[in-house]
C-alpha cells in the first residue's frame, strides 16, 4: 500500500477521532466534507464508484450510502449536471490508459 493509496479506514478512523477531541467542530463537518477537502470532489466520486464494485457488501451499502450524500451536497449547493461535470473534470484528466489526476 503506497503513499498514494486511498483507504476509507483511515479517513473513518480519523474522522471518529476528530469527533471525539472536537466535537463541536465535527457536528459541521461530515465524513464527506473531510475527504473532499483532503483529496478532492473526483477522487471521491471515483473511490464511491470503485467500492460499488467491491465484493465486500458493507463496502458498497457504505459507497452508495456516501455516493448519495455526495449527491444530494450538489444538489443542495444549486449544483447543475454540467457545473458537476466541469468540477470533476477540472480535478482529473482521461487520457487513453484511464484516469490522472492533476497535481
Amino acid at each position: 500500500m503506497g503513499f498514494r493509496t486511498i483507504s476509507p479506514q483511515v479517513w473513518v478512523s480519523y474522522h471518529y477521532h476528530f469527533y471525539v477531541i472536537y466535537p463541536n467542530e465535527a457536528r459541521m463537518l461530515t465524513l464527506l466534507d473531510t475527504l473532499t477537502s483532503a483529496i478532492g470532489p473526483a477522487k471521491v466520486a471515483i473511490m464511491l464508484w470503485a467500492a460499488q464494485r467491491s465484493p465486500d457488501l458493507l463496502a458498497r451499502e457504505w459507497a452508495l450510502y456516501f455516493q448519495k450524500a455526495q449527491y444530494q451536497e450538489w444538489l443542495t449547493k444549486g449544483l447543475l449536471p454540467d457545473t458537476v461535470q466541469q468540477v470533476i473534470a477540472n480535478d482529473v484528466k482521461i487520457g487513453d490508459y484511464g484516469v490522472y489526476f492533476r497535481t
